[in-house]
């Protein structure tokens, strides 16, 4: 690794100048194994100046005017141990790789869980058994039975109209994974061609994004606990460009759920609990979010009365896109005859070519067929050699 050019800072104080150095460290983009011990020459004036060279050393160098004769500091020069004490021996050898237990160098893969955290070499191996799973997903079965059985009617068919009224473009927030579901949402809206739907990141909006927002679109964020900062600081940003703001919570409206009252309208999204060891992890709340906007993407559907050519507009490629264009163009295939579609000008062979002859034949340009008409010298067809026959026979 080479040297890097010094990086000069000038006059800090003496007493600053330890905390300076191991900010300076903390904020460096090198690992823990080219990270120098620090020496220093020794200083004798109240202001230094002190430089910074990645490997090398930090010196404390005596500052004085421009015009004073300060000859250069020798290779030589004495310096004394500051700040850290000399490398033991062998990390001379042997430097560690990682800059901390848990923390990868820049550019490199996070470094590999802790031990704490690392199973045993001697412990069984993990497994888990159909008897493990039936328990999650009967207590998932009635998290989302309780969704469905106290989940608010008025307040998803005010959701839904909202949607459909509004003038302008339709943002979904969120953050962590209430972000991703949101973002799937924005796409599933947008993919309809009702309106520009799109996915807003709090965080990018509040450094430029919201710019995109004008008066009139509305603004969904989700929310589990409806107290996400990132959300809060952005609902009155939002709200100045005049934009709707409506939240999908899982806490109730109140002082649990700050989000709802910043919003024009809150959706509660009733969650028993999570199902996860600690009632932490976001596999319930996520799935109950996800149920909840696509059922209302629905009802969108059939309210505007969607159509499947429409539909088929937004999704030329995959599955889908392949399904709804055959369907589309299915009575005119049906309503062609055989003479219609048939070719007029077929590739042929005769009796006695030889077989690989005919199947150079059928593999050739612009497209490879599937069988040949066998003609004879009267062009008249006495046969026809496929291409599962050839191969059959042994080509």
């Amino acid at each position: 690794m080479q040297p890097t050019k010094p990086r000069t800072t000038e006059n800090p104080s003496i007493s600053q100048i330890p905390q300076f150095v191991r900010h300076t460290l903390a904020h460096s983009k090198l690992d823990h194994a080219h990270r120098p011990y620090i020496n220093s020459a020794r200083h004798k004036h109240a202001t230094t100046r002190i430089i910074l060279s990645f490997p090398g050393l930090v010196r404390l160098i005596p500052h004085r005017p421009r015009d004073a004769q300060t000859p250069p500091l020798s290779p030589a020069a004495p310096v004394e141990k500051f700040l850290l004490p000399s490398p033991p021996r062998h990390f001379r050898e042997h430097p560690p790789r990682a800059r901390s237990r848990g923390v990868a160098a820049m550019g490199s893969l996070p470094a590999l869980s802790s031990p704490e955290c690392a199973p045993h070499p001697d412990a069984p191996r993990a497994t888990v058994e159909a008897s493990d799973l039936a328990p999650l997903f009967d207590a998932q079965r009635r998290h989302l039975d309780h969704f469905f059985d106290r989940l608010d009617m008025k307040q998803a068919a005010a959701f839904a109209q909202a949607l459909l009224d509004a003038p302008g473009a339709v943002f979904f927030t969120g953050v962590g994974k209430s972000g991703i579901v949101a973002l799937k949402l924005a796409q599933t809206l947008a993919s309809l061609g009702f309106a520009r739907a799109g996915f807003l990141s709090p965080v990018d909006a509040l450094h430029g994004d919201i710019g995109s927002v004008f008066p009139g679109d509305v603004l969904v964020l989700l929310s589990k606990s409806g107290a996400s900062d990132e959300l809060l600081a952005l609902a009155p940003c939002a709200r100045a460009k005049g934009a709707q703001l409506i939240s999908l919570t899982s806490a109730a409206s109140g002082a649990d759920c700050p989000l709802a009252a910043a919003c024009d309208l809150n959706v509660h999204l009733p969650l028993q609990g999570e199902v996860c060891p600690f009632g932490l992890a976001p596999v319930t709340s996520t799935a109950i979010q996800m149920v909840f906007g696509d059922t209302v993407v629905a009802a969108i559907m059939e309210a505007r009365r969607l159509t499947r050519d429409q539909y088929a507009s937004n999704h030329p490629a995959g599955k889908i896109g392949k399904t709804l264009i055959f369907k589309a163009s299915g009575l005119a295939i049906f309503n062609l005859t055989v003479g219609e579609m048939c070719n007029r000008n077929p590739r042929t062979i005769t009796a006695d070519a030889m077989a690989v002859e005919a199947m150079a034949k059928m593999e050739s340009p612009p497209s490879p067929v599937q069988f040949l008409p066998v003609v004879d010298h009267k062009n008249i067809v006495s046969g026809i050699v496929t291409l599962h026959g050839l191969v059959s026979a042994g080509l």
